[in-house]
C-alpha cells in the first residue's frame, strides 16, 4: 500500500515546525521534528497501544543527528549513535539539506514502512509539502 500526500492536492494538510517553537535548533532539528510529526506517519506509530513506542527511539545513518532535540507523545526522542542503529525504531536514512528546501527518507522496520518526504522552509518554518509512506 502506498500513501501519497501533496500539499498542492491536499489544501492545508502540511506539518510544521516553526523555528519560534524550537528557539536555538538548527534547520536539521526543524526539519526532523516537521518529519517525525508527518500525519502521514501516525497510523504506524500505535504509540496508545504498543507502551514500548515510547518514547521513540531514532538512529541516523548520517552524522546530523548527534545532539539534536526532538519530541514526540509529549516526551523526548532518545536520538541513538550511529553504532546503536539496531536499538532504533525509526531510522533516518537521508536528510538532504540545500537553502530552503530538505528531503528525507526514513524507515519504520516495526511497521515495515519507508516515508520519502520533501520539505520546504517558508519564513523560518519548515513543512512538509509532499509525503509518500510506502509499505514494503
Amino acid at each position: 500500500m502506498k500513501i501519497c500526500v501533496s500539499a498542492a492536492l491536499a489544501g492545508l494538510l502540511m506539518m510544521t515546525a516553526p523555528a519560534s517553537a524550537y528557539p536555538g535548533r538548527n534547520d536539521h532539528a526543524q526539519v526532523l521534528q516537521a518529519a517525525i510529526d508527518f500525519d502521514g506517519l501516525d497510523p504506524y506509530y500505535h504509540a496508545d497501544t504498543l507502551p514500548e513506542r515510547t518514547p521513540l527511539r531514532l538512529a541516523c545513518k548520517v552524522d546530523l543527528c548527534a545532539g539534536l532535540a526532538l519530541t514526540k507523545f509529549g516526551t523526548d526522542v532518545v536520538v541513538l549513535p550511529r553504532d546503536r542503529i539496531d536499538d532504533a525504531q525509526m531510522l533516518i536514512e537521508t536528510l538532504d539539506l540545500k537553502g530552503a528546501a530538505s528531503r528525507v527518507t526514513l524507515t519504520y522496520p516495526a511497521e515495515g514502512i519507508r516515508a520519502d518526504l520533501a520539505l520546504e522552509r517558508h519564513e523560518d518554518i519548515w513543512r512538509v509539502v509532499r509525503g509518500e509512506v510506502a509499505e514494503q
